[in-house]
């Protein structure tokens, strides 16, 4: 786009120059989500010499994300109309957690919910369920328990809705398979690995993952006017 090839451009002896005149560093301010545990002083300091002959300092605020002080909320919010939305936040506390591993947990708890519409979320930086209802009420506990029955009739209707999606929304089917290989992971092999995981090895991977789960209600309700 014309706006990239005017960024390629600029030469680092403008770029100074202008920022010598319009930026104001007392207002300037750097947001960077992400992993920051690897920023260290020198790395922030460095940005005192881009613009020289000021009178300023930097200072470095770490608001890092720590997993085992995330509470549960609920917040209520004025809207156009009346409508309940509801995350599950699931946080792994392992490490070396795969991305295979957390879809497989969230896929199988996200079904027992039956819950229709439910939306799920499994990237690096966040894992997820969340979905719109009339009724208030909270699902954690239900993420956290599931009996041998209940894992296999969940199990087999997993396999049943990849296979269904193949079938009757191919397109569907490849936006999914492209987000799973986004995360290294193939959708074929992911199917049949749900297809014949035992239940004790389903709960050794929970017990692995060692996750914690956060709930966030968010109610809107219509202004009165």
């Amino acid at each position: 786009s014309e706006l990239n090839k005017d960024i390629e451009g600029i030469e680092f002896a403008d770029f100074i120059k202008c920022a010598d005149k319009l930026i104001v560093p007392a207002n300037i301010c750097i947001y960077v989500t992400g992993d920051i545990r690897e920023v260290i002083k020198s790395d922030y300091e460095r940005l005192s010499d881009v613009i020289s002959n000021r009178n300023h300092r930097i200072q470095f605020y770490n608001f890092s994300y720590d997993p085992y002080l995330r509470n549960d909320a609920h917040i209520i919010e004025l809207a156009r109309e009346d409508i309940n939305q509801f995350i599950a936040v699931f946080d792994f506390l392992n490490p070396d957690c795969s991305e295979f591993t957390k879809s497989l947990i969230i896929d199988i708890y996200a079904e027992k919910l039956k819950i229709p519409e439910l939306e799920i979320s499994v990237d690096p930086c966040d894992a997820g369920v969340l979905y719109t209802g009339k009724k208030i009420n909270s699902i954690k506990n239900q993420l956290t328990d599931i009996s041998r029955d209940e894992y296999e009739k969940v199990r087999k209707a997993v396999v049943k809705k990849y296979i269904m999606c193949l079938q009757d929304k191919p397109e569907i089917f490849a936006m999914e398979a492209a987000q799973k290989l986004l995360l290294g992971i193939s959708i074929q092999e992911y199917i049949s690995y749900i297809e014949k995981c035992p239940y004790e090895k389903f709960l050794k991977l929970c017990s692995i993952a060692d996750y914690k789960i956060s709930e966030a209600q968010v109610i809107f309700r219509k202004e009165m006017r």
